[in-house]
């Protein structure tokens, strides 16, 4: 599972400089309420400052201290394209971060490398075995900064998250205006697709 949106840190104050769980977003296995906050999250958004700005990085899960860091450190202010995946295969945890990919990647069949990743991770302190109940955005931790969301994605690939259309790869994202002409005129239709180019037929 994926999730992606963007994210503009307002204000550092009550962030750490260290690899504490300063936890942002994730996935979750609970739907209903947790009285005392959240207690599990995979592919856990976590922020760290560095200098006079921050660096994203992601964690497994939250009862851990297994944490990879992205280097490319963001001012306060800064506006930045997040993407998250989560995985569960084989009794291990996989969770990848990306921050900024290259436009071109988005949409793509499959995603560019990460900037930071934890791979085959022992899936303690994530989630329950049942998997992804929802996604959370947190605003119960003490370390959290102060920031705004904007565009949250949630999906099951990487072209769907970063923009694509849900029939991806092949989508019909306008479909040709109706033309009135004459008898023996000639008459021009256009249509735009999202994904690779597809191969047309006109049918009257």
């Amino acid at each position: 599972a994926f999730y992606s949106f963007i994210l503009k840190v307002t204000d550092l104050t009550a962030v750490p400089s260290t690899n504490a769980n300063n936890f942002i977003a994730g996935f979750s296995d609970t739907s209903g309420t947790q009285a005392t906050g959240l207690q599990r999250a995979g592919g856990r958004l976590v922020i760290k400052q560095s200098g006079v700005g921050y660096v994203l990085g992601i964690g497994k899960g939250s009862a851990t201290a297994e944490y990879a860091y992205d280097t490319n450190a963001y001012s306060v202010g800064a506006v930045v394209y997040v993407v998250v995946s989560y995985e569960r295969a084989g009794g291990q945890t996989n969770v990848n971060l990306w921050v900024n990919p290259a436009a071109a990647s988005f949409g793509a069949v499959s995603p560019p490398a990460p900037v930071a990743s934890i791979t085959n991770g022992v899936p303690t302190g994530d989630m329950n075995p049942g998997g992804i109940d929802s996604f959370v955005i947190s605003c119960q931790t003490a370390t959290m900064p102060s920031c705004i969301i904007d565009e949250v994605r949630v999906a099951t690939n990487w072209g769907i998250v970063t923009g694509g259309s849900p029939t991806f790869p092949i989508a019909i994202t306008s479909d040709p205006a109706s033309r009135t002409v004459k008898a023996g005129d000639r008459v021009s239709f256009v249509v735009a697709n999202s994904g690779p180019a597809p191969a047309y037929q006109w049918r009257f």
